[in-house]
Protein backbone atom coordinates (compact mmCIF):
# COMPACT_ATOMS: atom_id res chain seq x y z
CA UNK A 1 0.00 0.00 0.00
CA UNK A 2 2.71 2.42 0.85
CA UNK A 3 4.39 1.81 -2.36
CA UNK A 4 1.18 2.20 -4.16
CA UNK A 5 0.82 5.94 -2.41
CA UNK A 6 4.26 6.51 -3.73
CA UNK A 7 3.63 6.26 -6.78
CA UNK A 8 0.49 7.77 -6.71
CA UNK A 9 2.61 10.89 -5.15
CA UNK A 10 4.83 10.77 -7.38
CA UNK A 11 2.22 10.98 -10.78
CA UNK A 12 0.33 13.89 -8.89
CA UNK A 13 4.12 15.85 -8.25
CA UNK A 14 4.88 16.02 -11.95
CA UNK A 15 2.15 19.09 -12.07
CA UNK A 16 1.55 20.97 -9.08
CA UNK A 17 -2.05 23.01 -9.81
CA UNK A 18 -4.32 20.70 -11.80
CA UNK A 19 -7.75 22.21 -12.51
CA UNK A 20 -10.70 19.82 -11.36
CA UNK A 21 -13.53 21.22 -13.33
CA UNK A 22 -14.56 24.53 -14.12
CA UNK A 23 -15.18 25.68 -10.79
CA UNK A 24 -11.35 24.63 -8.67
CA UNK A 25 -7.89 24.38 -9.54
CA UNK A 26 -5.90 22.10 -6.53
CA UNK A 27 -1.93 22.72 -5.67
CA UNK A 28 -0.98 19.39 -5.19
CA UNK A 29 1.68 18.48 -2.81
CA UNK A 30 2.92 21.41 -1.41
CA UNK A 31 5.22 20.34 1.86
CA UNK A 32 4.30 22.04 5.03
CA UNK A 33 8.05 21.23 6.67
CA UNK A 34 10.64 24.01 5.29
CA UNK A 35 13.08 20.92 5.19
CA UNK A 36 11.13 19.33 2.61
CA UNK A 37 10.10 16.42 5.10
CA UNK A 38 8.28 13.15 5.21
CA UNK A 39 6.24 12.62 1.72
CA UNK A 40 3.46 12.59 3.90
CA UNK A 41 4.23 15.95 5.08
CA UNK A 42 2.53 17.52 2.33
CA UNK A 43 -0.80 19.48 1.65
CA UNK A 44 -3.16 20.44 -0.98
CA UNK A 45 -4.97 24.18 -1.42
CA UNK A 46 -7.79 23.94 -3.61
CA UNK A 47 -9.14 27.58 -5.09
CA UNK A 48 -11.40 29.12 -6.88
CA UNK A 49 -9.72 28.30 -10.90
CA UNK A 50 -10.69 31.54 -11.76
CA UNK A 51 -10.69 34.47 -8.61
CA UNK A 52 -10.95 38.26 -9.86
CA UNK A 53 -7.12 40.33 -8.35
CA UNK A 54 -9.70 42.63 -6.36
CA UNK A 55 -11.76 39.54 -4.75
CA UNK A 56 -11.60 39.67 -0.47
CA UNK A 57 -9.78 37.32 0.87
CA UNK A 58 -11.59 33.93 1.49
CA UNK A 59 -11.86 31.98 4.82
CA UNK A 60 -10.04 28.94 5.45
CA UNK A 61 -11.00 25.29 5.81
CA UNK A 62 -8.08 22.72 7.14
CA UNK A 63 -9.73 19.25 6.38
CA UNK A 64 -7.74 16.22 8.29
CA UNK A 65 -8.96 12.78 7.24
CA UNK A 66 -9.56 9.69 9.07
CA UNK A 67 -8.49 6.04 8.74
CA UNK A 68 -7.39 5.52 12.29
CA UNK A 69 -4.26 7.10 12.47
CA UNK A 70 -2.99 4.06 10.66
CA UNK A 71 -4.31 4.87 7.22
CA UNK A 72 -6.18 7.48 4.64
CA UNK A 73 -4.84 10.53 2.46
CA UNK A 74 -5.35 13.97 1.60
CA UNK A 75 -6.80 13.13 -1.62
CA UNK A 76 -10.13 11.00 -0.03
CA UNK A 77 -11.86 14.55 0.34
CA UNK A 78 -15.56 14.01 -1.15
CA UNK A 79 -17.61 16.52 -2.28
CA UNK A 80 -15.68 18.72 0.10
CA UNK A 81 -13.38 21.20 -2.57
CA UNK A 82 -16.26 22.03 -4.69
CA UNK A 83 -19.03 22.33 -1.92
CA UNK A 84 -16.88 24.96 0.81
CA UNK A 85 -15.74 26.92 -2.17
CA UNK A 86 -19.21 27.48 -2.96
CA UNK A 87 -19.91 28.87 0.54
CA UNK A 88 -17.05 31.17 -0.07
CA UNK A 89 -14.09 29.27 1.36
CA UNK A 90 -10.49 27.96 0.12
CA UNK A 91 -9.95 24.33 1.22
CA UNK A 92 -6.79 22.74 2.26
CA UNK A 93 -6.41 19.12 2.95
CA UNK A 94 -3.83 17.49 4.62
CA UNK A 95 -1.55 14.58 5.16
CA UNK A 96 0.29 13.53 8.62
CA UNK A 97 2.25 10.78 9.54
CA UNK A 98 1.17 7.75 10.43
CA UNK A 99 1.35 4.74 12.67
CA UNK A 100 2.58 2.74 13.28
CA UNK A 101 5.91 4.13 11.81
CA UNK A 102 5.06 6.96 13.88
CA UNK A 103 2.87 7.89 17.17
CA UNK A 104 1.31 10.01 19.35
CA UNK A 105 2.13 13.13 19.27
CA UNK A 106 3.83 12.97 16.08
CA UNK A 107 0.62 12.97 13.86
CA UNK A 108 -0.79 16.30 16.31
CA UNK A 109 2.80 17.78 15.82
CA UNK A 110 2.66 17.43 11.76
CA UNK A 111 -1.09 18.73 11.74
CA UNK A 112 -0.18 21.98 13.82
CA UNK A 113 3.08 22.41 11.50
CA UNK A 114 0.81 22.54 8.76
CA UNK A 115 -1.04 25.05 10.49
CA UNK A 116 1.95 27.12 10.48
CA UNK A 117 2.47 26.66 6.73
CA UNK A 118 -1.31 27.63 6.31
CA UNK A 119 -1.02 30.86 8.25
CA UNK A 120 1.69 31.71 6.55
CA UNK A 121 0.95 31.03 3.12
CA UNK A 122 -2.03 31.34 2.82
CA UNK A 123 -2.79 34.72 1.48
CA UNK A 124 -0.65 33.68 -1.12
CA UNK A 125 -3.76 31.19 -2.74
CA UNK A 126 -6.53 34.29 -1.88
CA UNK A 127 -7.06 32.93 1.71
CA UNK A 128 -7.57 34.83 4.67
CA UNK A 129 -5.02 33.59 7.51
CA UNK A 130 -7.29 35.17 10.18
CA UNK A 131 -10.13 33.13 9.02
CA UNK A 132 -8.96 29.34 9.77
CA UNK A 133 -11.54 26.84 10.49
CA UNK A 134 -10.32 23.56 11.32
CA UNK A 135 -12.52 19.93 10.32
CA UNK A 136 -11.60 16.46 10.59
CA UNK A 137 -12.88 13.27 10.56
CA UNK A 138 -12.59 9.88 12.73
CA UNK A 139 -9.11 10.10 13.82
CA UNK A 140 -8.97 13.35 12.60
CA UNK A 141 -11.44 14.99 14.02
CA UNK A 142 -9.40 13.95 17.14
CA UNK A 143 -6.18 15.42 15.93
CA UNK A 144 -7.75 19.04 15.19
CA UNK A 145 -9.20 18.21 18.94
CA UNK A 146 -5.74 17.93 20.29
CA UNK A 147 -3.91 21.28 18.20
CA UNK A 148 -6.85 23.46 19.20
CA UNK A 149 -6.92 22.52 23.10
CA UNK A 150 -3.54 21.49 23.82
CA UNK A 151 -1.77 24.76 23.32
CA UNK A 152 1.75 23.44 23.07
CA UNK A 153 1.66 21.97 19.48
CA UNK A 154 0.72 25.91 18.27
CA UNK A 155 3.39 27.33 20.52
CA UNK A 156 5.96 25.78 18.90
CA UNK A 157 5.30 27.37 16.36
CA UNK A 158 4.76 30.99 17.79
CA UNK A 159 1.12 30.42 17.74
CA UNK A 160 -2.03 29.92 19.86
CA UNK A 161 -5.07 27.81 19.49
CA UNK A 162 -6.75 31.65 18.84
CA UNK A 163 -5.38 31.17 15.28
CA UNK A 164 -8.97 29.01 14.68
CA UNK A 165 -12.25 30.07 14.46
CA UNK A 166 -14.00 26.79 14.93
CA UNK A 167 -13.35 23.46 14.80
CA UNK A 168 -16.00 20.61 13.32
CA UNK A 169 -15.13 17.34 14.22
CA UNK A 170 -16.80 14.80 12.33
CA UNK A 171 -17.53 11.31 14.43
CA UNK A 172 -14.46 11.26 16.70
CA UNK A 173 -14.59 9.17 19.99
CA UNK A 174 -11.44 9.85 20.71
CA UNK A 175 -12.19 12.77 23.19
CA UNK A 176 -10.78 11.07 26.30
CA UNK A 177 -8.99 8.21 25.03
CA UNK A 178 -8.52 6.91 28.85
CA UNK A 179 -12.13 6.33 29.39
CA UNK A 180 -12.17 4.98 25.57
CA UNK A 181 -9.02 2.03 26.46
CA UNK A 182 -10.36 1.50 30.05
CA UNK A 183 -14.30 0.66 28.92
CA UNK A 184 -13.50 -1.68 25.90
CA UNK A 185 -12.00 -5.20 26.23
CA UNK A 186 -8.25 -5.67 25.60
CA UNK A 187 -8.81 -7.34 21.95
CA UNK A 188 -10.33 -4.08 21.05
CA UNK A 189 -7.84 -1.42 22.56
CA UNK A 190 -4.97 -2.48 20.10
CA UNK A 191 -5.03 0.31 17.52
CA UNK A 192 -5.07 3.09 21.17
CA UNK A 193 -2.39 1.16 21.90
CA UNK A 194 -0.50 1.24 19.05
CA UNK A 195 -0.75 4.47 18.51
CA UNK A 196 -0.72 6.47 21.95
CA UNK A 197 0.96 3.56 23.86
CA UNK A 198 0.44 1.46 26.68
CA UNK A 199 0.59 3.88 29.59
CA UNK A 200 -2.47 5.76 30.65
CA UNK A 201 -0.37 8.91 30.78
CA UNK A 202 0.07 8.67 27.30
CA UNK A 203 -3.70 8.41 26.96
CA UNK A 204 -4.65 11.63 29.10
CA UNK A 205 -1.84 13.96 27.00
CA UNK A 206 -3.42 12.80 24.09
CA UNK A 207 -7.10 13.47 24.85
CA UNK A 208 -8.31 16.69 23.92
CA UNK A 209 -11.22 16.44 26.77
CA UNK A 210 -7.86 16.57 29.62
CA UNK A 211 -6.69 19.97 27.79
CA UNK A 212 -10.44 21.86 28.61
CA UNK A 213 -9.59 24.70 31.28
CA UNK A 214 -11.04 28.35 31.69
CA UNK A 215 -8.92 30.89 30.57
CA UNK A 216 -7.52 29.18 27.42
CA UNK A 217 -8.38 30.49 23.86
CA UNK A 218 -10.03 27.71 23.09
CA UNK A 219 -12.35 27.97 19.61
CA UNK A 220 -15.92 26.91 19.44
CA UNK A 221 -16.66 23.62 18.59
CA UNK A 222 -19.48 21.47 16.85
CA UNK A 223 -19.47 18.21 17.04
CA UNK A 224 -21.26 16.10 14.48
CA UNK A 225 -22.18 12.36 15.63
CA UNK A 226 -23.45 9.69 13.31
CA UNK A 227 -26.24 7.47 15.28
CA UNK A 228 -27.01 7.63 19.03
CA UNK A 229 -25.96 5.98 22.26
CA UNK A 230 -23.12 4.90 21.43
CA UNK A 231 -19.21 5.63 22.84
CA UNK A 232 -18.54 8.18 20.35
CA UNK A 233 -22.25 9.69 21.25
CA UNK A 234 -21.20 9.87 24.90
CA UNK A 235 -18.06 11.53 24.88
CA UNK A 236 -19.27 13.94 21.98
CA UNK A 237 -22.11 15.12 24.54
CA UNK A 238 -19.50 14.92 27.63
CA UNK A 239 -16.98 16.90 25.85
CA UNK A 240 -19.29 19.50 24.80
CA UNK A 241 -20.32 19.87 28.48
CA UNK A 242 -16.90 20.13 29.59
CA UNK A 243 -16.43 22.96 27.05
CA UNK A 244 -19.40 24.98 28.38
CA UNK A 245 -18.46 24.64 31.97
CA UNK A 246 -15.28 26.17 31.13
CA UNK A 247 -16.62 29.21 29.50
CA UNK A 248 -16.43 27.83 25.54
CA UNK A 249 -18.54 27.22 22.90
CA UNK A 250 -19.41 23.41 22.14
CA UNK A 251 -22.64 21.91 20.83
CA UNK A 252 -23.36 18.84 19.60
CA UNK A 253 -25.55 17.68 16.63
CA UNK A 254 -26.67 13.95 16.45
CA UNK A 255 -27.75 11.94 12.81
CA UNK A 256 -29.35 9.19 14.12
CA UNK A 257 -30.04 8.46 10.58
CA UNK A 258 -26.28 8.24 9.47
CA UNK A 259 -22.92 5.57 9.66
CA UNK A 260 -19.87 7.13 10.38
CA UNK A 261 -18.92 6.80 6.76
CA UNK A 262 -22.03 8.56 5.18
CA UNK A 263 -21.61 11.45 7.96
CA UNK A 264 -18.48 12.69 6.34
CA UNK A 265 -18.95 11.02 2.52
CA UNK A 266 -22.31 13.10 1.97
CA UNK A 267 -20.42 16.43 3.48
CA UNK A 268 -21.60 18.73 0.30
CA UNK A 269 -24.64 17.18 -0.86
CA UNK A 270 -27.73 19.30 -0.33
CA UNK A 271 -29.93 16.56 0.63
CA UNK A 272 -27.63 16.25 3.97
CA UNK A 273 -28.42 17.43 7.44
CA UNK A 274 -25.53 17.38 8.64
CA UNK A 275 -24.14 19.30 5.42
CA UNK A 276 -26.67 21.88 6.55
CA UNK A 277 -25.25 21.96 10.51
CA UNK A 278 -21.98 22.52 9.19
CA UNK A 279 -22.98 25.55 7.02
CA UNK A 280 -25.26 26.75 10.01
CA UNK A 281 -22.23 26.78 12.74
CA UNK A 282 -20.05 28.33 9.54
CA UNK A 283 -22.39 31.04 8.94
CA UNK A 284 -22.23 32.43 12.53
CA UNK A 285 -18.56 31.59 13.24
CA UNK A 286 -17.57 33.63 10.29
CA UNK A 287 -20.07 36.89 10.88
CA UNK A 288 -18.89 36.79 13.92
CA UNK A 289 -15.17 36.96 13.08
CA UNK A 290 -16.39 39.83 11.02
CA UNK A 291 -17.27 42.09 13.20
CA UNK A 292 -15.94 45.26 13.80
CA UNK A 293 -13.34 44.51 17.73
CA UNK A 294 -14.32 40.19 17.25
Amino acid sequence: MRSVLLISSSILLLASVLATDAKAAVHLDLSYEPSGGDELQRLDVYTPAQQADDASARPVMVYVHGGGWVSGDKSRIGSKPDWLLEQGFILVSVNYRLSPHSRHPTHTRDLAAALAWVAAHIADYGGDPEAIFLMGHSSGGHLVSLVATDERFLAAHQLTPDLVKGVIAVDTNALDIEALVRSRPPAETRLYLLTFGARPAGWRDASPSRHLAAGKPIPPFLLLVAGAGDSTHRQAVAFARLLRSTGHAGSVEVFPDQTHGSINLGLGRTDHAPTRAVERFLRDRFARTSEPGS
